[in-house]
Order: C-alpha cells, then structure tokens, then sequence
C-alpha cells in the first residue's frame, strides 16, 4: 500500500492485535483498498450447507467448524498433521 497499490490478502494479515493496527493504519495512510479475501463462503456446498440451515432443515446450528485439504502425497501431509 505503500507502494500506492491496492492489497488483496487470502492468508491471514495479522497475528496480532499489533499487526492488525498497523495494517489498518496503512490502509488509512495510503489511501489504498485492503481486502481480505476469503473466497471459500461462495463455494456451492457452502451455499448448500446455507440453504439447508435457512430452510430449517439442519436444526439449530451452536457450533460449527470445517476445515478442507490440498490433494497432496501422504508423505508432505504427514509433517503438517502427524497421524
């Protein structure tokens, strides 16, 4: 942003609080566009998953988590996520 460029992220900006204030600080500075791009809420069986709730057809949702994975080689995988 510095740079006078717009600034489009889709990994995490910031680890911390710190991080955050500085990165909002830039974008007031420059002037520039910061977007955080987190692109997988528009994916059809997310969409689905969000039709099904709005039509009541999942019940009450209190918690939810989700997660995807790279088709990758057992051999790379295993050191991100032993076992």
């Amino acid at each position: 942003m510095d740079a006078g460029k717009h600034v489009m992220s889709e990994c995490i900006a910031c680890k911390t609080l710190g991080e955050g204030v500085a990165l909002a600080r830039a974008v007031e500075r420059s002037g520039r566009i910061y977007m955080f791009a987190e692109n997988y809420a528009y994916f059809a069986y997310v969409q689905e998953m969000r039709r099904l709730y709005r039509a009541g057809e999942i019940g009450e949702v209190r918690y939810a988590e989700g997660e995807y994975n790279h088709p990758m080689a057992l051999d790379d995988y295993l050191p991100l996520s032993p076992g």
